[in-house]
């Protein structure tokens, strides 16, 4: 009985968490529209230190998530190890962050305008 109780009081908190996020909490986030994209890229090119940035499949202005694709391989290199760079895209008391996979490396972007992410499962 006490662990059907937990589960419930459990499930129903996870409902109430998708419904109304905490204030102050990070909120994902998705651009607010498609000339967001031109400041990203600056702040990207920026944060990188390269010239041409680009940008992997995932689309921010459909999910919270921007995935930078490596320098291509240079033309004495076979194989070129490097992996795709994936941030989670947040508002953060009203701003538009870039945070790493490891939470360890937040980046407020200047210039760029986010919207709150509506997950179609929460």
């Amino acid at each position: 009985m006490l662990k059907a109780g937990f589960a419930f009081m459990t499930a129903l908190a996870s409902l109430a968490a998708c419904a109304h996020p905490v204030s102050g909490a990070p909120v994902p986030a998705i651009l607010a529209s498609e000339a967001e994209l031109t400041p990203l890229m600056a702040e990207l090119r920026e944060m990188t230190g390269r010239a041409n940035v680009e940008l992997g499949a995932d689309d921010p202005l459909a999910t919270p998530v921007v995935t930078i694709l490596p320098p291509p391989a240079g033309p004495f290199e076979g194989n070129n190890p490097a992996l795709p760079t994936s941030y989670g895209l947040e508002l953060r008391d009203g701003a538009c962050v870039l945070v790493d996979q490891d939470g360890t490396m937040v980046r407020t972007l200047q210039g760029v305008t986010c919207a709150p992410y509506a997950s179609k499962a929460g």
